[in-house]
């Protein structure tokens, strides 16, 4: 295995450290430990006791598990049910080649924390899990900042805002360079209101690591949520620019368009959502939204979405896209219903109720306070 690092000062462009390594996969993390140590002298950066020993840690002893702990990594980052799935099952597989692997069972962590968003795993079921491997990981190392950033997306799925407050900040004291935790940490400040704090938090993320296509699509939410509608749609875009195929962002900007009454742009959005993962969004919706508009405008293409959802169990999150269609044909009563039937299954989606750009139109009801005191959320 060959590995060049080189350090470069991004303002002037000057390189400051440069090595080549030549070794076996088997010296990967004297390799890390070595790197890590050249930049901080290279920086002239004094660390804490506590910092030095973090650097010379192995997270495992064995190869084997870190490349089974890398594969469920690059499956969590996908967003999608089924790769979700296998990055657990890559964990899983890292924990038993080595029980003592900390980070994997945080891994374990995030995969049943995300669950809930990406699938219909009971919110409850999946943060017994999330629970249950975070114990096992903070009983190895009661300093992992990841293990406290997974407890609290748990505690956010089951409306424990206070609880989930606590943790995502005690998973960024103890592992302030963990982008993960400063990402979800902002996604749910966004649903607090506390717009500037959440995109601070999403741009630190993106800082620590810029190549991320879910810390760019949880900034792309912040912006909708705080009303910065175009600086969403130009980041959904950004995503989709790094990655054509990352069906999240399709079905972000989607959103988006929708929210904004821009049908025509919305359908094509869809109809590249259609593409990846048709049993989302079937290409007949698509066609169904395309006629709508085409023959009815914006109250046709709403139309269209009312009667796909109908006719379809349990199609693109129902019960929360009917709310919206409701609520764009002006049947305010009729979207109520349907956010009450979502509040009421204690559905994870729920909090994006607080500053979904959708439901602006019925955000002055008194009905809309009473439903985010009923999440936890006013």
């Amino acid at each position: 295995m060959r590995i060049t690092a080189q350090l470069i000062e991004a303002r002037s462009d000057v390189h400051l450290w440069a090595e080549n390594y030549d070794r076996n996969l088997d010296d990967i993390f004297a390799i890390q430990t070595d790197v890590a140590q050249r930049i901080v002298e290279a920086l002239r950066v004094q660390l804490s006791p506590r910092e030095k020993a973090r650097i010379a840690e192995r997270p495992t002893e064995s190869v084997e598990a870190y490349q089974w702990f890398l594969r469920g990594r690059y499956f969590l980052a996908k967003r999608t049910e089924e790769a979700l799935r296998l990055g657990i099952e890559q964990f899983r597989k890292a924990v038993e080649e080595d029980p003592s692997f900390a980070q994997a069972w945080a891994g374990i962590a995030d995969g049943y924390a995300l669950l809930p968003s990406y699938s219909p795993a009971p919110a409850a079921e999946a943060s017994a899990e999330v629970r249950s491997a975070a114990e096992h990981a903070l009983a190895l190392d009661p300093g992992l900042g990841e293990a406290h950033a997974a407890l609290g997306m748990a505690a956010q799925n089951l409306w424990q805002t206070a609880e989930a407050d606590r943790e995502f900040r005690r998973a960024i004291q103890l592992s302030p360079g963990y982008a993960t935790a400063h990402h979800w940490y902002g996604v749910f400040l966004s649903t607090l209101g506390r717009h500037d704090e959440a995109i601070a938090e999403l741009l630190r993320a993106l800082e620590l690591d810029p190549l991320s296509l879910p810390v760019h699509n949880g900034l792309g939410t912040a912006y909708g949520f705080a009303g910065r509608t175009d600086d969403a749609i130009q980041t959904y875009r950004k995503v989709l620019e790094m990655d054509p195929g990352y069906v999240v962002g399709h079905l972000n900007l989607a959103e988006t368009f929708d929210a904004l009454d821009r049908c025509e742009e919305a359908t094509e959005e869809w109809s590249a959502v259609s593409k990846v993962q048709p049993q989302r969004m079937p290409s007949d919706v698509v066609a169904e939204l395309r006629s709508g508009y085409e023959t009815g405008g914006g109250r046709g293409y709403w139309k269209a979405w009312l009667a796909a959802l109908r006719s379809r169990e349990g199609f693109h999150d129902q019960p929360f896209y009917m709310a919206i269609a409701c609520a764009k044909l002006d049947r305010v009563d009729e979207a109520f219903e349907w956010l009450d039937r979502l509040v009421a299954a204690r559905d994870p989606i729920a909090p994006q109720i607080s500053g979904h750009p959708s439901f602006d139109a019925i955000r002055s009801d008194p009905r809309y306070e009473v439903l985010l005191r009923r999440i936890n959320l006013a």
